[in-house]
């Protein structure tokens, strides 16, 4: 960009960063730092200070840890002497060049987006014309091709900042001396989502990473153990500078809340003592930047809670889908939950990919594209669409952390997670860079104790409010559901028997033997009769299970095709139902347009207008009823007579209605009617 300068972008000047760098982040839109990179980007830039960032999810912690190491290929480049801090004396690896960045991610999906993001930043910083990039970066992570990775790992000179899983990088590094090399040689050591990286237990291969960097031990330590294949390597580079950033670092939320008999002080220590105990800091006194706020969420994001059966939770999910479309994610603990979910949302028209650790890579990036590109407008959700405008995630905790989807309007939990940090990571993937955004947590009667100790850990009560419900459209709804259900199960017996059927007749022809005729049922002069017949290769028995699926699906898309209706709403005289403003949002345009009787809103603003008619019912009932003056009896007695008459108890009714039906019969028959 032509005519750059620093009064471009004033809440960057202090930081001194370099022209291209102010470049890039004039083009992409970041007109001042966030919270966390004003706090941190002061100290790390100099490149002398080691940092550990604590901030809530969406906070810019990426751009946080990212610029410093820009900042320094820029600086290598201009002056080559930097790129030698740290270099090894040994002459057998002077050609491998040190890293200027290795950057760990616990999740395949996020590695992918931060390469994405400093890519991202390197390509808007590249003055326009130039077709070299200033720096190179190889993204390491399983489900993915080895051979590429090394290749682009390997390119020129080699790639100047890396970012990988510990598993996809220990198994290159064991293969690879001079990637080895560079790592224990690196100058920028990043560990993104730190409580979870060193968790003991959850990446062997970590440990191992961590001594690459580790520097030989002085007189009084114990030598850490080099696990390294080739005993040529030196030591870490004493230069190295580590960046540490999470948005949970305490232990008490990592604790399993499913767990009977917890002793919360049984683990000792924090994970920030866990850091410096498996982290070889260079700074003897690294900065602790912890800008958490009290209640460990995005200030934006809104809270709310459905109590419900468990068998409930598909009709009461179907419902807020529905009711308030727009891209929503939809965490569940078990990824057979998920492949039961999947089939469910997608006969009733609902947009649904899944994600789990059990899909290969691709297929994970297929979806989670598809999910991110589906065609929702920005105001979907107060348009009041459904079907068709509804994208759903459903997704095990492989996508709650870093994830990075852009325009996420809800989080439903529909079972809640085991620990306290992971309903923190998930309720994040909504509401941030400023955005709104609605959390939902679905508890069935065997979660409340679980809710219970998860409100504890996030040290806050259980006063979260009730999602607002229409239910006069439930039992519609789960006449879906249960339509639904049932094509699931036909086309999942209709799969089996024809796995079946194809697996009798290998064996039949294997040994020789005719059974065309046994599997269509004897009646084979249907078709032909014999193989001829049957050349299809399905059996009268499959081909009535297809009809059967074929007439459910019929049967449920004529059911999709009519409108809900609230209760209290005439579809023949549309002034005489009793439902209150029907009416007039319809002359307004303000319906919505797959349920009648309810108006276009979004879930936050239904959730606020209910604790506000809470809080007037509150304060009504808590209003002391006032005493009678004296000398009022006569204008009581005056406005008696325009005043309603008061409900009889319920008691007198149903003596009343005990007696109501001789007389109605004697009625009958004096006007000649049936009795």
């Amino acid at each position: 960009m032509q005519g750059l300068t620093d009064s471009t972008l004033p809440k960057w000047r202090s930081f001194g960063l370099h022209a291209p760098l102010r470049r890039a982040l004039h083009s992409m839109g970041f007109k001042q730092p966030t919270s966390i990179q004003s706090s941190t980007l002061p100290l790390s830039l100099p490149g002398e200070r080691d940092v550990v960032g604590i901030a809530q999810t969406g906070s810019g912690k990426t751009l946080a840890y990212g610029l410093p190491i820009l900042q320094y290929v820029l600086a290598t480049l201009a002056d080559p002497t930097p790129a030698a801090a740290g270099a090894s004396s040994d002459a057998e690896r002077e050609d491998a060049r040190p890293l200027a960045g290795l950057i760990l991610c616990p999740t395949r999906e996020l590695a992918l987006q931060v390469s994405k993001h400093l890519n991202a930043l390197v390509e808007a910083a590249t003055p326009p014309g130039k077709k070299m990039r200033f720096a190179g970066i190889a993204t390491l992570t399983g489900g993915m091709s080895e051979e590429k990775q090394r290749r682009l790992l390997h390119r020129g000179t080699g790639a100047d900042i890396v970012v990988a899983t510990p598993g996809r990088l220990w198994d290159m590094c064991e293969s690879d001396d001079t990637l080895t090399a560079r790592i224990k040689r690196t100058r920028f050591l990043v560990v993104d989502e730190a409580d979870r990286m060193i968790e003991t237990g959850h990446f062997a291969e970590m440990e191992q990473i961590l001594a690459l960097v580790r520097r030989a031990p002085s007189k009084g330590k114990n030598a850490a153990v080099d696990v390294v294949p080739t005993s040529s390597i030196t030591s870490g580079g004493s230069s190295m500078q580590t960046l540490i950033f999470s948005a949970t670092l305490s232990k008490d939320l990592q604790r399993n809340l499913k767990r009977r008999n917890r002793n919360r002080k049984s683990r000792g220590g924090s994970t920030l003592e866990d850091l410096f105990d498996k982290i070889d800091f260079r700074d003897d006194d690294p900065a602790v930047i912890d800008l958490t706020p009290e209640r460990r969420m995005a200030a934006e994001l809104k809270e709310t809670k459905v109590e419900c059966l468990s068998k409930e939770k598909d009709l009461y999910l179907y419902y807020f889908l529905l009711r308030y479309p727009g891209r929503t994610i939809v965490f569940i603990n078990s990824i057979d939950g998920i492949r039961r979910l999947l089939p469910l949302l997608v006969n009733l028209g609902i947009n649904a990919f899944p994600l789990h650790s059990q899909l290969q890579q691709k297929q994970r990036l297929k979806y989670l594209d598809r999910f991110r590109s589906a065609a929702i407008d920005a105001s979907a959700a107060v348009q009041g669409r459904s079907t068709g405008t509804a994208s759903v995630l459903l997704a095990t905790d492989v996508a709650a952390r870093g994830l990075d989807v852009p325009g996420v309007d809800h989080v439903v939990h529909y079972q809640l997670p085991r620990s306290a940090d992971a309903f923190v990571h998930r309720s994040g993937r909504t509401a941030r860079a400023g955005r709104s955004g609605l959390s939902l947590a679905m508890i069935d009667p065997g979660e409340k104790r679980v809710w219970r100790e998860l409100c504890r850990s996030l040290q806050r009560p259980d006063d979260t409010a009730a999602l607002p419900i229409e239910y006069s459209f439930l039992p519609a709804l789960r006449e879906r559901i249960e339509l639904s259900r049932s094509i699931d199960n036909a086309v999942h017996n209709q799969a089996k028997a024809a796995h079946d059927e194809s697996w009798l007749k290998q064996l039949a022809d294997e040994a020789d033997i005719d059974i065309a005729s046994d599997l269509d049922g004897g009646d084979s002069d249907v078709d032909g009769g014999g193989r001829s017949g049957n050349a299809g290769g399905k059996s009268k028995a499959a081909r009535k299970a297809k009809a059967k699926v074929e007439g459910l699906k019929a049967e449920l898309a004529e059911m999709l095709r009519r409108p809900l209706s609230a209760r209290g709403v005439s579809h023949k005289y549309i002034t005489s139902g009793s439902r209150a403003g029907f009416v007039e949002g319809l002359l307004a345009d303000e319906q919505h347009e797959s349920m009648i009787g309810v108006m276009r809103s979004t879930a936050e603003d239904d959730l606020a207008e209910a604790g506000r008619q809470g809080k007037g019912r509150k304060k009504a009932a808590a209003a002391p009823a006032a005493a009678p003056a004296a000398g009022s009896d006569a204008s009581d007695a005056e406005s008696a007579g325009d005043s309603e008459p008061e409900p009889e108890p319920r008691a007198q009714q149903g003596k009343k209605r005990k007696g109501a039906p001789a007389g109605r019969g004697r009625a009958k028959k004096a006007r000649g009617g049936r009795p």
